[in-house]
């Protein structure tokens, strides 16, 4: 596993990958394509299960909906820890930028999707301008989050979180 505080480099991917270095250069001309194929791939993993979420709970309360996605960003936390890890040993490289907007973009673009469809959020104003800040928000407590290593303390911030981000809400809705 790559922790937060390692440097990434040629050497330490293929030592993890049990692969020789000359073996990841047929593939990756340099540490950059392959450091941004890494975060592409972490990305997707945890975009495929957000969007199982989206499409298996989202009833007719955004509320819910969005506890039931905080919630299930510390599942993904707890099956696939070595993939979290990755996203937070990655996340101030500059191959982190491209494809976490793409993440991002795709996200706020199936949530609108379901928002629209279900006819949720139909009295807030600007919907894509809440759904942006609800988007930093999590962003950066689920980061956070899953920064701690302690579960006691990671599900003690996670209600903080909660807190946070549904007094946004309620404030808004």
């Amino acid at each position: 596993m790559i922790n937060s505080k390692q440097k990434i480099t040629t050497q330490l991917v293929a030592e993890k990958a049990g692969l020789v270095v000359g073996a990841l250069y047929r593939f990756f001309p340099n540490i950059e394509t392959l450091k941004e194929a890494v975060i592409t791939r972490t990305l997707d993993t945890l975009y495929q299960d957000l969007i199982i979420i989206i499409t298996e709970q989202s009833g007719n309360d955004f509320l819910s909906l969005s506890e039931y996605l905080i919630d299930s960003s510390m599942l993904f936390y707890d099956k696939h820890e070595e993939l979290v890890r990755t996203i937070l040993a990655t996340r101030y490289h500059a191959e982190f930028e491209l494809p976490n907007k793409k993440f991002n973009r795709d996200l706020k673009n199936a949530l609108l999707q379901i928002i629209y469809e279900k006819k949720l959020l139909t009295h807030v104003e600007n919907v894509e301008v809440f759904l942006d800040v609800l988007m930093i928000l999590n962003d950066s407590l689920c980061n956070k989050a899953w920064s701690i290593e302690n579960k006691n303390e990671r599900c003690t911030y996670v209600t903080e979180w909660k807190t946070v981000v549904f007094g946004y809400m309620k404030s808004v809705i």
